[in-house]
């Protein structure tokens, strides 16, 4: 009986190793982000984050600025810290990005309209765009960093 539970046991013990067993070596491990965490320019809600290098926090008590690029409308919107914003845009090859006709609403924000007007004129230089990680950087013709944007949790 004694070597039928011990069979058992080491049958078990032997089923479970193999289970969990892989073919990776120990201590490697992919650092490269599975395809699902690949963030895309559009259709990710993004967060302002700094603007020529300046952060920016929270502007106003109606929320953070921000941007998405909607792919079923070809359209911008966004939220400048005081007013709505949309446009149009255009992806093109090597990251090239435009705006095209950017419109917002017109009120009055005493503590946030100074974010708000050094967002907004962002658009009208941005040529190309790059994305590290969450971060989403939008360049100049010259390749200067205009605005840092972070996806939003």
């Amino acid at each position: 009986m004694r070597s039928i539970f011990l069979s058992i046991l080491f049958s078990g013990v032997f089923l479970l190793n193999a289970c969990g067993a892989s073919d990776e070596t120990e201590g490697s491990y992919n650092t490269e982000p599975a395809a699902a965490d690949v963030v895309s320019i559009t259709d990710t809600k993004w967060m302002l984050h700094s603007i020529a290098g300046e952060e920016v926090g929270e502007v106003s008590e109606r929320g953070k600025p921000h941007l998405t690029l909607d792919t079923a409308e070809n359209r911008v919107y966004g939220f400048g810290g005081c007013n709505s914003f949309n446009g149009g845009f255009t992806l093109g090859d090597e990251n090239a990005v435009s705006f095209t006709q950017m419109a917002s609403t017109k009120m009055y924000c005493d503590e946030s309209m100074s974010v708000e007007d050094a967002f907004l004129p962002v658009f009208e230089s941005v040529v190309a765009y790059e994305i590290s990680g969450n971060q989403l950087h939008l360049k100049s013709e010259s390749g200067e960093v205009l605005a840092v944007f972070v996806v939003a949790e």
